[in-house]
């Protein structure tokens, strides 16, 4: 483990989230803007999960590699599976979780067409496991082991984290925020809360059980590209079934990196009998 990575599980251990500064060049996020426009396009055409025109008023678009998407025989193609297997993302993710980081998912964040949204806080627990003694139990079970990683391809600041909060349960105000009264008080104020300044090659990672919430402001263009990353020891508990990407022919044309990755993670998923099913559409945390 290098000093750089201690530095930054250091961080995701104590505050649950870190910045990796100009991590990424404009022309490299010039072009991942591109692949991503073209996804978001294709999806209002037709959306693949519920087979109907996309919602305009969406806030994001998941699973980027399906092949509704991208052709798994494009450079566009290439081109993500090689931000996937980052060699310095994938290096910091293992010193946070104390193990292999393991692919989850992909989403694209962006602004609804009309519906303004100051967005609600919450942890990435609480909408699968809504009783309390039950949520503090996966908080305890998934407490630094599920990343999300924010890229940023526009400049951002949509995102609110209290920090240290995925260390402890609620503090009476957080817990009347977040879930009192059906969730009803949602948006209110946060005392420590912390808005995230991201600037373009910017990548912010951080806990999903943090106390969070990203903002929705209609027309003003937002495209932030998250995969999502796990161990081994929490797959199942949050399934995320991509049967395209269990087929190591789907990707054999990416770089030898992207390939070893992929491979692996598509290696552990068929460890769980519900990797093998239909592709499922399922909130995750």
């Amino acid at each position: 483990m290098t000093k750089i990575s201690e530095d930054y599980a250091r961080l995701w251990k104590n505050q649950g989230y870190f910045v990796l500064r100009s991590h990424f060049s404009q022309e490299f996020i010039n072009r991942l803007l591109s692949i991503c426009d073209k996804i978001f396009d294709d999806y209002l055409k037709w959306d693949p999960v519920l087979d109907e025109p996309g919602n305009p008023d969406a806030n994001s678009v998941r699973h980027l590699l399906r092949p509704e998407f991208i052709s798994n025989n494009s450079d566009d193609f290439y081109f993500i599976a090689d931000i996937l297997a980052d060699e310095t993302i994938i290096t910091i993710l293992r010193a946070c979780f104390d193990d292999v980081p393991i692919l989850r998912d992909t989403h694209l964040w962006c602004n609804p067409h009309l519906r303004a949204d100051a967005g609600q806080w919450h942890r990435g627990t609480q909408f699968r496991y809504p009783e309390d003694d039950e949520e503090r139990k996966m908080l305890d079970i998934t407490r630094h082991q599920l990343a999300r990683v924010h890229i940023p391809l526009l400049k951002d600041d949509n995102v609110q984290l209290i920090p240290a909060s995925h260390t402890r349960w609620d503090n009476p105000q957080e817990y009347r925020v977040r879930k009192s009264d059906g969730m009803q008080h949602s948006r209110d104020y946060i005392d420590g809360a912390k808005r995230m300044q991201l600037n373009v090659g910017d990548v912010l990672v951080f806990d999903s059980a943090l106390i969070h919430r990203g903002r929705y402001i209609p027309g003003k263009k937002r495209r932030t590209f998250m995969p999502t990353y796990s161990t081994k020891a929490i797959l199942e508990t949050y399934s995320s079934i991509q049967p395209w990407l269990n087929d190591s022919n789907y990707y054999e044309h990416v770089s030898p990196k992207a390939r070893t990755y992929l491979d692996m993670t598509r290696k552990t998923w068929l460890d769980f009998e519900w990797a093998k099913g239909p592709s499922l559409f399922y909130w995750f945390p």
